[in-house]
């Protein structure tokens, strides 16, 4: 499970070296060294399960956020790509993208935990119940969210945005460009 990760919030026009790039090293050169280095012996086996555990900030824009968003962001294209790869075998590439939860990357950020309504605060153990209990290969794992069409709907509008950009080598109709 490479659950390792790191946090800071606030302006991006703000954001010291340090900061921005010790994120990015953990939650993203870390967790794709990890997977690299499982990788091959997972697919040898043809058996194998890696847990990428992103945010739900990676699926969607919220302030002071921009950098973690944007490492999280990475994580659910990495792990989606990372499915597609492996169709087919009996290896399992999973994402768990959950909302609060309870851990220690709170104080880390300097947003402490307690600031939060304690009702939208998963415990540690939920999330992970959910996520051993979702092993899926064309779906990601939303712990909090109760409607799974939703995820559906969103699957569903990425892979058909993707597959209208994948048309034409011109700029849509809506642009007016003449030529």
């Amino acid at each position: 499970m490479n659950n390792a990760g790191t946090a800071a919030v606030g302006l991006v026009a703000e954001a010291k070296n340090e900061s921005f790039e010790a994120m990015v090293n953990v939650n993203i050169i870390a967790l794709t060294r990890l997977t690299v280095a499982v990788l091959p012996a997972f697919k040898s086996r043809d058996q194998g399960v890696i847990i990428n555990i992103g945010s739900v900030v990676g699926l969607h824009e919220y302030p002071y956020t921009a950098i973690y968003g944007g490492t999280k962001a990475y994580i659910l294209n990495f792990s989606k790509s990372l499915q597609e790869e492996l169709a087919g075998t009996k290896v399992i590439a999973q994402l768990v993208a959950p909302a609060a939860t309870v851990s220690e990357i709170w104080d880390v950020q300097g947003f402490p935990l307690s600031s939060l309504d304690p009702a939208i605060v998963m415990t540690t153990e939920d999330c992970v119940d959910a996520s051993l209990k979702d092993w899926t290969w064309d779906k990601i794992t939303l712990p909090s969210v109760q409607d799974s069409q939703l995820l559906e709907n969103y699957i569903a509008a990425s892979a058909a945005l993707f597959a209208a950009s994948q048309q034409t080598g011109k700029p849509g109709g809506r642009y007016a460009i003449a030529h």
